[in-house]
């Protein structure tokens, strides 16, 4: 098995397989075909303005939330999905959210609409209409030539051939669009706290950077059985901690909640809330957005147990936090579990970092959705040993 079978094929070619793989989008920009934007959330909303300045026939709004149907969305009605292809019979309708978009094709499908554009293809296209973080120039992040050089040295760094099939299925799907890539590598094992590939210790310091409403927090107190040290949570979000809190509340010697993002350094940043996954920080105040303390993982743990477990899904900051960690990274080598997809090039420049910071990592690749969200890379430290046996994990290629 070997990476650079995926640059073999030229880039013209990948391109000219996404032409085929989807309906060209001349129709609907060039007026001549109504479309539907579906669901009606800040993406669509964004979107909608745009495509009509371009010309484009936008006849509503569709969304899956009954208590929104009948009314008007900026100036666009919003009906239900059942009504789309008996309204607007013909009409494209145009998928504006990267969450569970296959999920949602499908489901139109049944409902009887033929045309659909899926929001990887409407950024491919359309860019600067559908933005999304995650697939931000995510072709030619791939196909960029200069990025080749990382993506070996990670690829020659993993444990595992089942790290290396996802490594190189992920690229091959930036390149080509195609959500076979991802269903080919999907594992239902459940996410940070798989025992075969970085297994808990009694004497567990795990620091939980993205801490949302503590969903990984009750995964890894169902994992333990109170067998721990200490649990960090660390989370911006003041719309996220009062369900964080109340599973803090069960332990409260040994969970410490902290409101606060992971960045390289200490201070504050501005952060946009919405109470979701997508709450973000930016380096300008937004609209919308809130001034909110970040620390550093050095400056916090200064005078604390280091972390033996760092988890970190914090919307696209991670080279942030794993730089102003860097001190813990050295010279501790804690196991680390790190998001690599919230910017295309994560998926290669996250490990790379962390190598950079400690050369003992070795690295595991898994995927765990339908999408292109939730790949996760694992630091194992390796210090010269053997490499580790990795389970396999049941149901990939």
């Amino acid at each position: 098995m070997k990476l650079d079978e995926v640059f073999r094929i030229p880039t013209a070619d990948y391109r000219a397989g996404i032409a085929k793989r989807f309906p060209s989008l001349t129709p609907v920009l060039s007026g001549l075909m109504p479309c539907i934007l579906y669901p009606a959330g800040r993406m669509a909303r964004c979107a909608a303005p745009k495509l009509l300045q371009r010309g484009v026939d936008v006849k509503a709004f569709s969304d899956g939330d009954a208590s929104r149907w009948g009314t008007v969305l900026d100036g666009l009605p919003l009906i239900p999905p059942e009504e789309i292809a008996v309204r607007h019979p013909g009409a494209a309708v145009l998928i504006a959210t990267s969450l569970h978009d296959s999920v949602i094709a499908e489901g139109l499908r049944v409902l009887g609409c033929s045309l659909i554009y899926p929001m990887p293809y409407l950024n491919y296209s359309l860019p600067e209409i559908f933005v999304s973080r995650e697939y931000d120039h995510l072709f030619d992040a791939a196909a960029n030539r200069d990025n080749h050089a990382i993506m070996q040295k990670v690829w020659d760094l993993v444990l595992d051939d089942e790290s290396r099939i996802v490594f190189r299925s992920k690229l091959s799907y930036m390149l080509t669009l195609d959500k076979a890539y991802l269903e080919t590598i999907r594992t239902s094992r459940p996410i940070y706290f798989d025992s075969g590939i970085a297994p808990l210790s009694q004497a567990e310091v795990f620091a939980d950077g993205g801490a949302f409403t503590g969903d990984t927090m009750r995964d890894f107190l169902r994992v333990t059985v109170g067998a721990y040290r200490e649990y960090h949570a660390f989370e911006p979000d003041e719309k996220n901690l009062e369900r964080l809190q109340v599973t803090a509340r069960t332990d409260p010697s040994r969970i410490h909640v902290v409101q606060a993002g992971l960045a390289e350094r200490s201070g504050r940043q501005f952060f946009t809330s919405t109470g979701s996954h997508d709450a973000k920080f930016t380096n300008t105040g937004d609209k919308g957005s809130t001034s909110l303390p970040v620390v550093s993982l050095d400056d916090y743990f200064q005078r604390r147990e280091p972390p033996t477990f760092i988890k970190l899904d914090v919307e696209g900051s991670e080279a942030g936090a794993l730089k102003g960690g860097a001190g813990l990274i050295k010279g501790h080598t804690p196991q680390i579990a790190t998001s690599v997809y919230h910017n295309p090039h994560d998926l290669w420049e996250l490990p790379g970092l962390l190598h950079s910071l400690n050369g003992d990592y070795r690295f595991v690749f898994r995927h765990y959705t339908h999408e292109i969200d939730d790949t996760v890379c694992y630091a194992i430290p390796y210090r010269g040993l053997l490499v580790p046996k990795i389970t396999a994990v049941e149901g990939v290629a």
